[in-house]
């Protein structure tokens, strides 16, 4: 289990609750049963990226905000510098750093991911709201979307609807890295 899950249920938890909101609320927003969103609340289960994109708007903050990363504050333009992305801790197969973190109202969320080799976490699918673009930097990544398997090898490019369940998994017995922008709903 993701060590960092218990954390980001009690920040859901009290931002739900500060917002005088139920937990049947935010879970019809996140097309979420009740008893599925008190598990996120509870530490024990996790949301897709966009799920949390949209929690994130609903609440009029940024996903740094959302995740603990501090408050997004810049307007005009945000620069972060090699090797300094953000980590988010999402899900255990995956790194994932926000190469935005402080630019506030964004219309899309830039994350830098690694996926490690042989990782069954990794390929576990997922659907999220609007649209992702991933742009592979090293390493030979699998993209599996709604049961069509795309290899993707450095400088190659996929834009898919999100909506669309994906799993994406490091081949070659090595890492792969890739730019992924995913839209926020």
């Amino acid at each position: 289990m993701n060590e960092h899950l218990p954390e980001l249920g009690r920040r859901l938890r009290a931002l739900r609750e500060g917002r005088g909101e139920t937990a049947a609320q935010i879970a019809r927003l996140l097309d979420l049963d009740e008893a599925g969103y008190r598990q996120v609340e509870a530490g024990t289960a996790d949301l897709p990226v966009g799920s949390l994109l949209r929690l994130a708007r609903h609440c009029g903050l940024g996903a740094g905000e959302l995740l603990g990363d501090g408050s997004p504050h810049l307007r005009r333009f945000s620069v972060v510098r090699h090797g300094t992305g953000v980590p988010v801790e999402r899900r255990a197969a995956y790194r994932y750093a926000t190469l935005a973190p402080q630019f506030a109202g964004k219309q899309m969320e830039p994350f830098l991911v690694t996926v490690e080799p042989a990782s069954a976490a990794a390929a576990a699918p997922c659907a999220h709201d609007g649209h992702e673009f991933d742009y592979v930097l090293e390493g030979t990544l699998e993209v599996t979307l709604d049961g069509h398997v795309v290899i993707l090898q450095p400088g190659d490019a996929l834009y898919f609807d999100a909506t669309q369940r994906h799993a994406m998994h490091a081949l070659n017995n090595a890492p792969a890295r890739f730019l992924a922008v995913v839209t926020v709903p």
